[in-house]
């Protein structure tokens, strides 16, 4: 077999494998994040969750975006793109939601929220409702999400484990992966409810002005602040999972941004695999390349020997070339630098330590 950095293409079509997991399958493990679902074309991206919205749900889109602008104007550029940048990174901008962005919303609909209990109970009981809707019509727009991959990317194994970011069931629908060795660590569509949200600062310093403003503040928040993932919850409730990693030796990350958010659950994987352990890294853009060499910098270090960057982009463009590297298997059992290594570096990068 060749060098991990080795592709090729299988029943003349565009089914790209890694050689480096063969014989290593039982012992792979593949974190799956948004961009699985749109390289197989999947209509998966929050500016789909805002059209899928603007069909039956117009009322929630005015409302979270009102509340989404709030009176700060100024921290837009732009402000023809300010819905936009909502509907760019929806769970992200969940986190730039709070009572001060949405005063101007409510006041308009309820006189004197610093004032008024019974106002100020019916603004925080509007506020609930939204939040619940959120999470709500998420899973609704995920089920009504249709699982139709023409043609499969990847060579996947079912002796493989999977951990996946996404609601969608891509990987048992699209890929036959059995269930048990899937780990839907937000949830599924398959089921009753969904994690939607984003790190948030649940304390944050209330406004100082008077009572009435500090007790709005803080009844308000506290609704908004049900946008936090509970990251170290899930952790610590799927601990089984994470401690039955001790025996993968291959890690493969297919589209997944590594934001900050989701980067507990991954450290925790670094926490139970191997420094031994080959680590795969799918990019499509310039950005991905960054948010790789950054999560590998911070997480990975000069611990992990064995780090690599494929691109899926220049794969899947030329789908009508062999997709493979010009890496060589170094002979055994002389070590070899991997800065020696001959690649193609456009198409595969062996990320050294400097």
């Amino acid at each position: 077999m060749g060098l991990e950095g080795e592709w090729r293409r299988k029943n003349c079509c565009m089914l790209l494998d890694i050689p480096d997991l063969m014989g290593h399958e039982k012992e792979t493990l593949y974190i799956i994040g948004n961009g699985f679902d749109r390289a197989h074309n999947l209509p998966t991206r929050y500016s789909d969750f805002h059209d899928w919205l603007m069909k039956d749900h117009q009322d929630f889109v005015e409302i979270i975006e009102a509340i989404f602008e709030g009176r700060d104007k100024t921290r837009f550029t732009n402000e023809e793109e300010r819905p936009s940048l909502l509907w760019t990174d929806f769970e992200a901008a969940l986190g730039r939601i709070d009572a001060h962005t949405a005063m101007e919303y409510l006041g308009n609909k309820y006189d004197n929220l610093e004032t008024d209990r019974k106002a100020l109970d019916l603004a925080t009981e509007e506020i609930r409702t939204l939040v619940y809707d959120v999470n709500s019509l998420m899973l609704e727009w995920s089920r009504h999400t249709p699982i139709t991959i023409a043609q499969r990317l990847y060579n996947l194994s079912n002796a493989s484990r999977y951990l996946t970011f996404n609601y969608t069931l891509t990987l048992e629908e699209g890929y036959d992966i059995n269930t048990d060795q899937i780990l839907h660590i937000h949830g599924k569509v398959s089921e009753d409810n969904v994690i939607v949200g984003c790190e948030r600062d649940v304390n944050r310093p209330l406004d100082n002005t008077n009572q009435g403003r500090r007790r709005y503040t803080k009844q308000i928040n506290a609704e908004f602040n049900h946008f936090n993932k509970p990251v170290d919850d899930l952790i610590e409730g799927y601990e089984d999972f994470f401690q039955s990693l001790t025996e993968v030796n291959r890690v493969v990350v297919i589209g997944h941004s590594l934001t900050e958010i989701d980067i507990p659950y991954i450290s925790e994987v670094c926490q139970h695999v191997s420094p031994d352990t080959h680590w795969h890294f799918s990019a499509f853009s310039d950005k991905d390349h960054q948010n790789i060499r950054a999560f590998i910098d911070t997480y990975l270090g000069e611990s992990y020997k064995n780090k690599y960057i494929f691109n899926v982009r220049l794969m899947m463009e030329d789908k009508d070339k062999p997709i493979e590297s010009k890496a060589q298997r170094p002979p055994e059992p002389k070590k070899v630098n991997p800065r020696n290594r001959r690649v193609n570096p456009k198409r595969y990068v062996i990320v050294t330590n400097k």
